[in-house]
């Protein structure tokens, strides 16, 4: 028990710690770079935190489990703004810019029509193919 709670807490040091490290060499990419760091933030970071849904997303698919890819992908997107946001917004209040409305417009009309195929009531989706592909690969990006 003593065991589990210290491998509990030395994680939790070194997902804290790797993240500061992470979020400060984007930072300085950005600078060494001459780019905004907006542009790293929406890049590298958004890759960064997103790459262990994918990667848990291509071992489910590859071992058959193809209903968990899916599953993955919106549970990760859900949790992410329903708990993860507001948390954050919590602790450190989050500016609304005006100028992000055409973006969230953007992003919610998008997130709704690669939605539109599971909410088809008469047709299953299809879990290999074409069809599943762009769907996941939509969710990702």
């Amino acid at each position: 028990m003593l065991l589990t709670i210290f491998l509990l807490l030395t994680c939790f040091y070194l997902l804290i710690k790797g993240s500061a490290y992470f979020v400060d060499r984007a930072l300085s990419l950005s600078l060494k770079l001459n780019m905004a760091p907006i542009t790293i933030g929406l890049s590298v970071v958004a890759f960064g935190t997103s790459s262990p849904e994918l990667f848990t997303t291509v071992v489910a698919a590859g071992k058959g489990y193809h209903d968990i890819a899916i599953d993955n992908a919106i549970g990760s997107s859900i949790f992410n703004v329903l708990f993860i946001l507001p948390i954050t917004a919590i602790i450190i209040p989050l500016p609304f810019l005006p100028e992000l409305n055409l973006d969230i417009f953007v992003m919610f009309i998008a997130s709704f029509y690669s939605l539109l195929p599971c909410l088809q009531v008469k047709r299953k989706l299809s879990t290999d193919g074409k069809q599943s592909g762009l769907l996941l690969s939509t969710w990702f990006i």
